[in-house]
């Protein structure tokens, strides 16, 4: 019979079967909140033992009776065994709103582990079979999978993507959605990425490649592929879930067919004295193949070929081992007319053919120019930087509708703005006094938010000059710095007589090609 009563919080413990393991300490606090302001909406479920009571369900806000220094709770006592104990702590938990997959997954690995099957399991939860069989593959992630999963730092649907693979599969998948940094990105690989390497360097779609899957002499100890057990097309019962046709398990023997092709494909091409070249469509260099080009520094060639094309052998992607004709010259105007690295390339060779006097002259011109930019963009930053102290006690009811105008309309700027200014909840930014306000413009940068920089220019400019700022003085020690500063830049660089062309163009970056 089931009882309500009151019992102390010293005489409860945990139960060491509950499937809840994390308890954000975020959450802990929301609930603490809530009781403070509500009281204990729902009693804890326990059961008698030896060390006192059991919690069987509610541990969650025990912790958060515990932290609030409560001495006693209202319980519902019950009468359960230990097999009642577990299918309803997992049953309850598994209908929670917010259970993660991982644990979720642990939950059904729990009742299988009774003798449910996965149909029954379903059947007990109200879910698809398929769901409890997708959901419980999590449990096949490596350890630093599940870690980074439970950290939050790797994304379910990449998790989804990874599990199915074998543990050195998952080594690799892991390292490359946490390595990405070849484009630049600071976040983890998007998923269509991710699923692009599983299947060019993981599932190796056969339909796809470049070597013959009948050749036996390719890789003699190999074989050909049409008779390989580990082809999924050979035997498709024993890989459901890849849906590909005819895919390779083997990413080590798949490699060693690419490559010896790749070499077949040189030897060819060598023995009938066509030049190739080897390239890659990413922004990296496989570590095997490092004179490769990347990406940046070709071309396909389409159509009729330029007097620069060559044949361009691919040593990565999912074209490895194919030869195709590529442009790598940039001074090509077929191929790189519209590419700015065109005209570098003709500026470059253009530079070669000009007289030391001419490049100094255009040294001198370009620096000039650059100062003359740099004195604006200064200036304005100055301004920029001054306007705070001199904010008057009532701003200009005009410039004040107008900055309201720009950015009370944007949700995401008027948050970031109350945020910066400390706001309490609930304060309207259109009440704010107009001096508040604009303090806060300045405070968070908004005030400076513009697609367009004349736009902010004109601004910066209205503004100074509604509050008497002193441009004048401002403009006449940028400018007095900034010509400092290019002073020793704009002196001949050396005599003429002894200058190259290359010790008087200015220095540019080199691509890595």
């Amino acid at each position: 019979m089931n009882t309500i009563q009151a019992v102390k919080l010293s005489e409860l413990h945990p139960s060491k079967t509950n499937p809840r393991k994390h308890f954000p300490e975020e959450e802990l606090k929301e609930l603490q909140a809530s009781i403070t302001e509500n009281g204990l909406q729902q009693a804890l479920i326990v059961r008698k033992n030896s060390k006192g009571y059991e919690i069987v369900d509610g541990e969650r806000r025990y912790r958060a009776l515990k932290a609030l220094s409560h001495d006693t709770v209202q319980v519902e006592l019950r009468d359960l065994t230990d097999a009642e104990v577990l299918e309803y702590q997992l049953m309850t938990f598994l209908h929670r709103k917010d259970i993660t997959p991982l644990e979720e997954a642990n939950a059904y690995s729990e009742l299988s582990t009774k003798g449910l099957l996965p149909e029954q399991i379903a059947a007990k939860v109200g879910k698809p079979v398929h769901h409890v069989v997708r959901v419980l593959r999590l449990l096949k992630l490596i350890p630093e999978a599940k870690k980074k999963y439970e950290e939050g730092k790797l994304p379910i649907g990449h998790a989804m993507e990874i599990c199915r693979l074998q543990p050195q599969d998952q080594e690799r998948a892991v390292k490359y959605i946490f390595d990405f940094d070849h484009l630049g990105m600071s976040e983890v690989v998007s998923i269509s990425h991710l699923k692009d390497f599983i299947e060019d360097e993981i599932h190796l779609d056969l339909r796809k490649i470049s070597f013959s899957k009948t050749d036996p002499k390719l890789v003699e100890k190999a074989g050909a592929c049409t008779h390989c057990v580990k082809r999924t097309g050979f035997n498709v019962g024993l890989f459901p879930d890849i849906q590909q046709a005819d895919t390779c398990t083997d990413p080590k023997c798949f490699k060693e067919k690419v490559e010896a092709h790749i070499a077949q494909e040189k030897a060819r091409l060598k023995e009938k004295k066509e030049k190739v070249v080897e390239f890659t469509p990413e922004y990296t260099k496989p570590a095997d193949h490092p004179h490769a080009i990347t990406t940046r520094s070709y071309k396909e060639v389409k159509g009729k070929p330029c007097k620069y094309a060559v044949n361009g052998i691919a040593v990565a992607g999912s074209d490895r081992g194919k030869v195709t004709l590529i442009c790598n010259n940039k001074e090509c105007s077929k191929h790189w007319g519209n590419d700015y690295r065109h005209d570098q390339a003709v500026e470059k060779k253009t530079e070669k053919k000009k007289s030391p006097e001419q490049l100094e002259k255009e040294r001198i011109a370009k620096l000039k120019e650059e100062m003359k930019q740099e004195k604006e963009h200064r200036f304005i930053e100055e301004v920029k930087d001054a306007l705070p102290s001199y904010v008057p006690s009532v701003a200009n009811k005009t410039l004040y509708a107008n900055i309201l105008e720009a950015f009370m309309t944007d949700w995401d700027i008027r948050q970031d703005l109350a945020d910066a200014m400390k706001l309490k909840k609930g304060t309207k930014l259109e009440n704010l006094p107009p001096k508040k306000l604009i303090q806060g413009l300045h405070l968070g940068s908004f005030l400076f938010r513009f697609n367009n920089s004349n736009e902010e220019e004109k601004l910066i400019m209205q503004i100074a000059k509604e509050w008497n700022v002193d441009t004048a003085t401002i403009k006449k020690d940028i400018h007095k710095i900034v010509e400092q500063e290019y002073a020793e830049k704009l002196k001949p660089q050396q005599s003429m007589e002894t200058a190259t062309p290359s010790d008087l163009a200015l220095p540019e970056k080199e691509e890595e090609e």
